[in-house]
């Protein structure tokens, strides 16, 4: 008798979650706010698709945070002072 074995799967992830969708691309409202479709899951299920809004000053600040998380020299104030 041949004995198979269950593929291995990868934990849930608890909570509330929110993941950038691939194929829908941050865009600028017509109010000149950042949009970014945002998928929203709790404990591993999709609840929805949303948008964070952001005005241009915050989705700035969240760029300069993100750059400097993956270690990149990007900085808002830096590119205006070589203006």
């Amino acid at each position: 008798m041949a004995i198979t074995s269950k593929p291995e799967q990868q934990p849930v992830a608890r909570g509330w979650r929110m993941d950038p969708i691939p194929s829908r691309p941050a865009y600028k409202g017509d109010d000149d706010s950042i949009r970014i479709p945002i998928w929203l899951t709790k404990n591993g299920r999709h609840i929805a698709d949303v948008e964070m809004v952001l005005l241009p000053s915050e989705a700035e600040l969240l760029a300069d945070c993100l750059a400097q998380a993956m270690g990149s020299d990007r900085s808002v104030l830096h590119e205006l002072s070589e203006r």
